[in-house]
């Protein structure tokens, strides 16, 4: 006969207070991105405050409800409701996103404006960027894009 595996209530309301952890942590993520110039607000206020709060309230929950802490699905799952995974996607993402442009220039000429972004990869260039704009800062990809190997080889050219 098959054998049937009971979950308990323990875990069950560890994965509720997971799942509403990590929907609380996106919606301030997006809050966060739609905010502007607020992002640090969040970083600094929000954020902190929303795990402060819950990581008093989950470790309450599991004095007072005593759960058993045995088990690798609940250690998982704890782990999953503090703010460790998030740091440690910030760092990693720190880590291997691309490198922001380290050169703009704006060129503005009979109400067409231009904007020319230069990436670098150890103070060679990596890729030239064109965009322009009619002045309603709806910028379209302009000119020649240039991407460049570590060698400072050309290896591909965009025409737009």
């Amino acid at each position: 006969m098959g054998k049937t595996m009971k979950i308990h209530k323990e875990t069950i309301f560890l994965i509720i207070f997971c799942v509403i952890y990590f929907i609380i942590n996106v919606v301030l993520y997006v809050s966060m991105h739609n905010a502007g110039s607020g992002t640090l607000e969040y970083v600094i206020v929000f954020f902190p405050i929303f795990w402060l709060i819950s990581g008093i309230l989950l470790l309450s929950m599991i004095l007072l409800l005593k759960i058993n802490m045995h088990g690798i699905a609940r250690k998982i799952l704890v782990l999953c409701s503090t703010p460790i995974p998030y740091i440690l996607y910030i760092f990693l993402y720190a880590i291997f996103s691309p490198k922001p442009p380290e050169q703009r220039l704006h060129y503005y000429d009979n109400k067409m404006h231009q904007e020319f972004i230069y990436y670098y990869w150890d103070g060679k260039i990596e890729r030239k960027e064109f965009y322009k704009s009619n002045g309603q800062f709806d910028w379209e990809k302009d000119s020649i894009w240039i991407y460049y190997d570590r060698k400072g080889r050309i290896i591909k050219t965009e025409q737009y």
